[in-house]
């Protein structure tokens, strides 16, 4: 794996190299940004293929010479909230067309909606396995305690299941969800996102989409 692009090089536990343990002399933190890492690679439970723009930190122990591989927080201009929607527009592309088809036909349909309403520029939108996620943050990974909007598509019942929520709903209670049909999705979206913006960002202006009539 090469380490082209480093962001930083620190010690462990130093505030810009800090991954969670305590400092070891050995050990060198290096984040690099690699380019076509799949989801696979990241998360072995995950067998899709599906490639991304993502950073990493690389530590490396001077003795054994073998590094680990840790999912970070990546700060880069081709991280923009409207990479993500391209980015997602791809993850959705990418699943097969067999028993994926109208899950996909779904979660175009509704991406398409909210990019029609202009909400690109406002929030970053990203995915966990086939969840489709939205946040205010301005970098790439949410972690507990971070608010975020959550949508699991059902194709059998032609339903969306929208989820507020500050982790991960795999693992984790919501705070607030409801279920919609297709055809009120995007309305139901709205209302959630707004939630989502005033929590987040109250001192900012609502986007048009999600101002009251």
């Amino acid at each position: 794996m090469s380490h082209r692009n480093p962001v930083y090089r620190g010690r462990e536990g130093s505030e810009q190299g800090n991954a969670g343990q305590s400092a070891k002399s050995s050990t060198t933190v290096v984040a690099i940004r690699l380019p076509t890492i799949s989801h696979e690679r990241l998360h072995g439970s995950w067998t899709k293929q599906h490639h991304l723009n993502v950073c990493a930190i690389t530590m490396l122990d001077k003795h054994t010479k073998r590094t680990q591989i840790r999912h970070t927080r990546c700060f880069s201009m081709h991280n923009s909230n409207p990479h993500t929607w391209l980015a997602i527009r791809r993850f959705i592309e990418a699943f097969p067309n067999d028993k994926w088809s109208e899950w996909k036909r779904i979660a175009s349909g509704i991406v398409t909606a909210l990019e029609k309403l202009g909400l690109v520029d406002d929030f970053r939108i990203g995915q966990s396995m086939d969840h489709i996620i939205f946040s205010t943050v301005n970098y790439h990974g949410l972690v507990n305690a971070e608010p975020r909007v959550t949508l699991e598509i059902n194709p059998e019942a032609k339903t969306v299941r929208v989820a507020y929520s500050t982790a991960n709903i795999w693992f984790n209670p919501s705070l607030r969800e409801e279920v919609f049909p297709e055809a009120d999705a995007t309305g139901g979206i709205l209302q959630f996102l707004r939630r989502l913006w005033l929590g987040t960002k109250p001192n900012k202006p609502l986007p048009r989409a999600l101002r009251a009539e």
